[in-house]
């Protein structure tokens, strides 16, 4: 009897097969499990919002702690539809939205931004690379996906040469959380003649916008309220642990940080980014590559040193660790980066399982979401520093379905 083969595209249904169960599954704790405390998670902070914008009644609080709205008045303008349907449609919809982003931005943003061209094969195990640290954002009433979402197709557009849509994709994106205005400042210093102005007036219109939906003197005041109470540091109820960021490694080791120490090593990290941006940038490095790896600082930035990052905020970094672990695959990452890499994706993957477990609780003293960020922000800035090779030369084959066609393409140029 002949051996049956596996079909090429094997990694293309596996991909979609999972990627189906991940948003079925999803819709189905958003919309039949509506009732369960556990799956009711902030949808009510979102359907509240919109009522509120539509009312015209205050949107901030200055309540201590993360269950209070921070986002900005246009967010709750978008939100106004969710105050009209019912709370498990509303938060159906929430998830579905997010799911599409994520998934949207990331296939957008393999093709424009990866610098290599990939076969479907290979995009698939990007997608499948990408899953196990996206599913609990996604998975939950969190807004992260979609900003995800945003970040990929900005940072694709962009990539594109169509820097007006990259530009608003990334000012939206901080219209829900404040932080992808670094993405954007990042990108900026790589084309910054073009940049500059398109920026500062697509900011302008996006900020006006919600103007034209409530009364003049109502939007002042909640613009007002989102710079004193949606903009300011936020912290955790004291012993809570939602926050995971470096502090979170920091406590671990007993060194404790001030609020202003923290701002003071966010602003500290940035600066350096951004210099390691125009070095590379003044060294003529690779166009897509260079986004590429200033994307991968960018979210790492976030993740690790970001205003608030609780273990769903990890999706920020699936797309970079994804590409970076299908590049050691591939092997066009130097060998001395790999181990870095996979064990950065492994620890990334840990912290996303262990949620799932009553005993997630006992390994937070371990920071390991804070040792994987580490580990991947000293890849990616000595790949932005290594300039004696390129980074993506031709690779090598995945290794091939029986029968199949070899499994690879000609890197970009």
């Amino acid at each position: 009897m002949e051996v049956p083969t596996r079909s090429p595209k094997t990694w293309v249904y596996l991909a979609f097969f999972v990627w189906t169960i991940i948003a079925s599954a999803s819709l189905y704790r958003g919309v039949v499990l509506w009732s369960h405390p556990r799956q009711v998670g902030v949808y009510p902070l979102y359907e509240q919002a919109g009522s509120a914008w539509v009312h015209g009644q205050p949107l901030y609080s200055d309540a201590p702690g993360l269950f209070v709205y921070r986002y900005s008045p246009l967010s709750a303008a978008m939100m106004a539809p969710l105050s009209f349907l019912p709370d498990n449609i509303g938060s159906g919809v929430v998830r579905l939205l997010s799911v599409a982003a994520f998934l949207g931005g990331l296939w957008w943003w393999s093709h424009s931004v990866v610098p290599v061209n990939l076969t479907a094969d290979q995009r698939a195990l990007l997608f499948l690379f990408a899953s196990p640290i996206a599913f609990q954002a996604l998975g939950d009433v969190q807004m992260t996906g979609l900003i995800v979402g945003l970040m990929l197709l900005g940072t694709a557009a962009a990539a594109d040469s169509r820097l007006t849509l990259g530009i608003l994709c990334l000012v939206l994106a901080a219209m829900v959380k404040a932080y992808p205005i670094a993405l954007l400042g990042l990108l900026a210093l790589i084309d910054l003649r073009r940049m500059t102005l398109r920026s500062a007036i697509v900011l302008a219109a996006v900020l006006a916008a919600p103007f034209a939906l409530q009364r003049p003197s109502y939007v002042w005041t909640q613009y007002a309220h989102w710079l004193t109470d949606g903009l300011n540091m936020r912290t955790a109820a004291p012993g809570s642990h939602q926050l995971v960021d470096v502090r979170e490694l920091l406590s671990s080791l007993h060194v404790t940080l001030t609020t202003r120490q923290y701002l003071i090593l966010e602003i500290i990290a940035a600066a350096v980014i951004g210099l390691l941006v125009i070095f590379a940038r003044l060294r003529h490095m690779e166009r897509r590559t260079l986004i590429m790896l200033t994307f991968g600082l960018a979210t790492c930035w976030m993740t690790l040193l970001g205003p608030a990052t609780e273990s769903q905020t990890l999706i920020i970094v699936a797309p970079t660790v994804a590409w970076l672990l299908l590049a050691v695959l591939l092997a066009t990452v130097p060998t001395g980066y790999r181990w870095l890499v996979g064990l950065s994706y492994a620890l990334f993957t840990v912290t996303q399982i262990i949620l799932w477990f009553p005993f997630h609780a006992v390994l937070r003293p371990l920071a390991l979401g804070s040792v994987a960020g580490i580990m991947l922000l000293g890849v990616l800035t000595a790949l932005m520093l290594d300039l004696s090779q390129p980074l993506w030369p031709t690779p090598v084959p995945i290794p091939a379905h029986p029968g199949g066609q070899p499994n690879f393409r000609p890197a970009s140029t």
